[in-house]
């Protein structure tokens, strides 16, 4: 593990460690850079990344990447095989820089993907869409399926105001069979009212993504709906091994009731 999160690294000295990348195959979790970081820090890593298949964690939250950023890591994405833990939060990389993800992540071998507070707002939901429906079952092999396309068991999208809209990109999703092995989905600060929220409860409650057990619903105007404890009775009654939770690394707004 190289942990060098906080200290300053200049786009050249992030080409050693991308020539690093090339070479080494014991590095497993790679934190490096600053808020200043930004793209070219990326762009310069990413060249590392795309030729190294040993790192499984790489964790980039609060560097300043932007749209351009995200851009070098599509190309990365897609020629790396290893990596699968992807944290991009607090980074400015918008709906622009979710399409390019969304790329490279089409087919990756991600299972963990922080987008929290990225600046991805409803604008973006076709791409997300498009990326969370597209793990399509053929053959045998991953739970007598083999998984093509991006699969994750955890997403976080805490504080990217999808609103409805990106609620109903995620529902079409899960009811095409996209996300087969989510466990964990924060949707936490994430604008969706009342008619979206009921939608995916109602899509979870028919047995869509089958293995989710943990769903982060807090900050959203749907929450403080008058039909909210009747909604989550109905999904805790068919789905009594999920839990609904406001924010589970926070401590429960007492005005709110879970499951």
């Amino acid at each position: 593990e190289l942990y060098a999160s906080g200290h300053k690294m200049l786009p050249e000295t992030a080409r050693i460690v991308a020539d690093m990348l090339t070479k080494n195959s014991a590095l497993e979790a790679l934190c490096v850079g600053d808020s200043e970081f930004g793209d070219e820090g990326v762009a310069e890593l990413s060249i590392g990344l795309s030729k190294n298949n040993a790192l499984t964690s790489l964790d980039l939250e609060a560097k300043s990447i932007g749209p351009q950023g995200a851009a070098s890591l599509q190309n990365a994405l897609q020629a790396n095989t290893s990596l699968k833990t992807l944290q991009l939060a607090r980074n400015a990389v918008g709906n622009e820089g979710l399409a390019s993800l969304c790329k490279g992540l089409k087919p990756s071998s991600i299972t963990s993907l922080d987008l929290s507070e990225t600046g991805i707002t409803g604008g973006g939901a076709a791409a997300l869409g498009e990326l969370l429906g597209s793990a399509i079952a053929q053959g045998i092999a991953k739970n007598s399926m083999l998984v093509v396309g991006f699969d994750a068991e955890e997403l976080n999208l805490h504080g990217c105001e999808l609103g409805d809209v990106g609620a109903a990109a995620l529902l079409q999703a899960v009811q095409q069979g996209g996300l087969p092995s989510l466990t964990e989905l924060n949707l936490c600060g994430c604008e969706v009212g009342e008619a979206g929220m009921q939608a995916v409860l109602q899509a979870l409650q028919d047995g869509h993504a089958p293995h989710l057990k943990v769903l982060e619903v807090g900050a959203n105007p749907a929450v403080q709906a008058d039909g909210w404890e009747s909604l989550l009775s109905n999904v805790n009654g068919a789905r009594p091994d999920l839990d609904i939770a406001w924010n589970i690394n926070a401590p429960e707004d007492p005005n709110h009731q879970t499951s």
